[in-house]
């Protein structure tokens, strides 16, 4: 379609997309920096996410094409959020309840501030930074 000189069309994936902190080849991003009570930890989480399609116009006039780097914000906040809410040690005793707490957050936030549905959300691993292992 030619819709005119100096404008294009800006595609948004509607199916199920992923995106993953990890240290693994083909990772979205790396892990996830955390500050809970206590020491630093690298959280590998994953997650799904759907664009609403019935929200695609309130996206692109709110974030043109910057719409991924700002679901990816809201997503680090609010992962980050949650993990200051907790110690360290919480993270090892009770992984459960803390990944709850943050899918649950997620999928307010990121619905709220991105229009995107997210479907599902694990914290796939915690770990010391490597200076304390």
């Amino acid at each position: 379609h030619f819709i005119g000189l100096g404008h294009s069309f800006q595609k948004y994936e509607i199916s199920l997309n992923t995106i993953e902190f990890s240290e693994y080849d083909g990772a979205t991003l790396p892990p996830i920096n955390a500050e809970p009570k206590g020491l630093e930890l690298e959280l590998e989480a994953s997650l799904q996410y759907a664009v609403d399609e019935n929200e695609i116009f309130k996206i692109y006039t709110n974030y043109g094409t910057s719409e991924k780097d700002i679901l990816n914000r809201v997503i680090l906040d609010s992962i980050s959020d949650v993990a200051t809410g907790y110690s360290s040690n919480d993270f090892f005793v009770n992984k459960t309840i803390i990944q709850n707490e943050m899918k649950e957050t997620l999928i307010a936030n990121v619905k709220e501030k991105t229009w995107h549905n997210v479907t599902f959300f694990q914290l796939r691993s915690i770990s010391l930074p490597s200076l304390f292992e």
